[in-house]
């Protein structure tokens, strides 16, 4: 069953929060009628009512405590389910597409959006305390006076109906606030990242000051006119008490007979009334708002269905049906989806092999697909034609991750986790590398991790080269790895660890511009827009 949309608990579960709140909205009521009579007859109150109000007291506050804490149980139980179900989506989906949405969507739907589902729970079972309390002091409105009753519940629906069509507008100011947010998180992850690059010019500085006031602004003038259109709202509502307590004294005793000491209470109970109107008031528009949260989260798991790999997990291989062999790329291409009015970046067709112990460079200038035709030919990007084979076996929707981990691969954007995830190794295996890439004394291995990774660029690459060299694949692809190094070791990456991976059987094929040392690869594929030229 589901509550602000997502899937959290059993009908019974939910039926016990709404059977709670139900009793705590009966107890309040019954405290309002025990409190009303002893007032209109003090002596007659005794310690027997004295005693059932405390216990209708009691019964009151501990089911609303109880039904509150339940609730956001539930809520932060399917927040839970939703984040374990967008990790495995995440996990499934195909780079390309993950590229396509964007990280900046990503983390801001399972962020921000969780983060106002979450902050709902509490508003949400206020509401519903609020309005079991308003349905029964209702009955007992209706129980004084039946006509008093009918004044009031005309003027209630009204202003209620009124106020639920102006929410109702509010949809559209939510959409936009949405995208003001996105559009602003984005410029915030743009000034993180390229703090360095906008200290080195004024004139971007300003440009991209004037961005991001402009998305600050956008952001400023959709809450604005949320919080505004709430407000007008809320005010009407306030008008329409004025109604009711004016139908009540000044209009109400010409036409029905009532007791002064039944007029006092009606107004009591009205005063009460509305304060628990207003209490439900206040708590609706989290409700809208974690409704739209909750829609903004099922249009991003459309996305990342519609971009996932088309095999379950239990049709992929669990390990690689064939054996280390040659790397074929056979007429593959890859292409980027076009936009309208343009031709889309193609990268091929490729012919190549590439046998076991034999290295490959890979040379070309900004644009021409070096990165793309590492990613096609590592698996992440699947060819849109041609065919990927290592050892004779076709890479495939069922074997293709199997075959990524055949590939160990240090893109020019790697991530370095805080974790060595995936790799059982000890310290005494890790020390000797992080020596021979001169890294002792700068990072040491400890726990499963890292000591430290506030390193050079230059420094962060030779680390990971250092977890890439623990995984020993048969394949190790490197983007331009050793343009961050200083002379001496790259100088000891062309000629002292190629001709060892090249010992070892290896297949490496690296992205490379330095023309010095091209006498280390056995062959050189150059590209030019995608091409392949020599």
């Amino acid at each position: 069953m589901k509550l602000l949309g997502l899937e959290v608990a059993s009908p019974g579960q939910q039926l016990a929060v709404v059977g709670a709140v139900t009793a705590a909205g009966l107890a309040n009521a019954l405290a309002i009628t025990i409190v009303s009579g002893a007032a209109q007859s003090p002596a007659g109150a005794g310690v027997t009512t004295l005693l059932t109000f405390a216990a209708a007291a009691v019964v009151s506050i501990g089911a609303n405590r109880w039904a509150s804490h339940r609730l956001n149980a539930l809520v932060e139980t399917g927040l839970y389910r939703t984040r374990v179900r967008f990790f495995e989506k995440i996990e499934r989906t195909e780079l390309r597409g993950i590229e396509a949405i964007g990280p900046t969507e990503i983390v801001d739907r399972l962020a921000q959006n969780m983060a106002i589902i979450s902050a709902a729970a509490s508003s949400i079972g206020r509401v519903m305390q609020a309005l079991s309390i308003v349905a029964f002091a209702l009955i007992y409105v209706a129980f004084l006076s039946p006509a008093a009753f009918v004044v009031i519940a005309a003027l209630q629906i009204g202003a209620l109906l009124q106020f639920r069509a102006a929410v109702n507008r509010t949809d559209a100011i939510l959409r936009n606030y949405d995208a003001a947010r996105l559009r602003f998180f984005d410029r915030l992850m743009g000034l993180l990242r390229g703090a360095k690059e906008i200290k080195l010019s004024r004139a971007r500085s300003r440009d991209v000051r004037a961005e991001f006031a402009a998305a600050s602004a956008g952001l400023r003038d959709a809450s604005t006119r949320f919080d505004g259109l709430i407000d007008d709202s809320y005010l009407f509502l306030n008008a329409q008490l004025y109604l009711v307590l004016a139908g009540l004294v000044f209009v109400l005793p010409q036409y029905v007979a009532l007791a002064d000491a039944t007029l006092s209470i009606l107004l009591t109970t009205t005063l009460f009334l509305w304060g628990n109107i207003e209490g439900a008031i206040i708590g609706y528009p989290a409700y809208v708002q974690a409704a739209q949260a909750t829609e903004a989260l099922a249009s991003l798991e459309r996305r990342l269905d519609g971009a996932a790999r088309k095999v379950s997990v239990a049709q992929e291989a669990a390990d690689w049906p064939g054996q280390p062999g040659p790397l074929e790329l056979c007429g593959v291409e890859y292409a980027y989806p076009a936009s309208p009015g343009e031709n889309a970046f193609r990268v091929g067709p490729v012919d190549l092999t590439v046998a076991p112990g034999e290295v490959v460079f890979i040379v070309g200038g900004n644009g021409s697909g070096k990165s793309t035709l590492l990613k096609t030919l590592t698996g992440l990007y699947p060819p849109t034609r041609g065919r990927v084979r290592l050892g004779g076996v076709t890479v495939d929707a069922t074997t293709a991750a199997a075959f990524r981990e055949q590939v160990s691969l240090i893109l020019a954007d790697f991530h370095l986790f805080s974790r060595t995830y995936g790799l059982d190794v000890s310290p005494e295996q890790v020390q000797p590398l992080l020596r021979q890439m001169q890294l002792a004394g700068k990072t040491a291995y400890k726990d499963g991790r890292f000591t430290r990774r506030d390193l050079s660029t230059g420094q962060r690459k030779r680390l990971a080269l250092v977890l890439a060299m623990l995984e020993d694949r048969p394949i190790l692809v490197l983007d331009e790895w050793p343009a961050d190094q200083d002379p001496e070791f790259r100088r000891h990456f062309y000629e002292v660890l190629i001709p060892a991976w090249r010992a070892q059987g290896k297949i490496v094929i690296a992205v490379s511009h330095d023309d010095r040392y091209f006498h280390c690869a056995d062959r050189l594929l150059v590209l030019d827009y995608g091409r392949v030229r020599a």
